[in-house]
């Protein structure tokens, strides 16, 4: 898993949604106390990573939404798991193969 997938895992474990506003900015809702300025140093350390992955998993459960069917909670969950866990597996058998 690359960095900014591992710290979009660790912001949801935390409780912490992810989102791009429109102005195309990183946006984010959390518990309160949850963001720390460590939180907070790593998110614009990795803000433009976090950006692209946001993007995919919005992306995706868009479709998931309107062609699946499901509720925008549910195609969210199924978006991260494909984006962030699936392309983490992906990029493990792929270096096998490349060993």
């Amino acid at each position: 898993m690359t960095p900014e997938q591992e710290l979009v895992m660790e912001l949801r474990a935390l409780g912490v949604v992810l989102w791009i506003n429109a102005n195309g900015r990183l946006a984010y809702d959390a518990p309160e106390g949850v963001v720390t300025d460590s939180i907070l140093a790593q998110v614009r350390e990795h803000r433009d990573e976090l950006l692209a992955v946001v993007e995919r998993i919005e992306e995706r459960a868009a479709i998931m939404e309107h062609d699946g069917g499901m509720s925008r909670a549910e195609a969210e969950r199924w978006a991260i798991e494909d984006v962030v866990l699936c392309s983490s597996r992906l990029e493990k058998t792929t270096s096998a193969f490349e060993a």
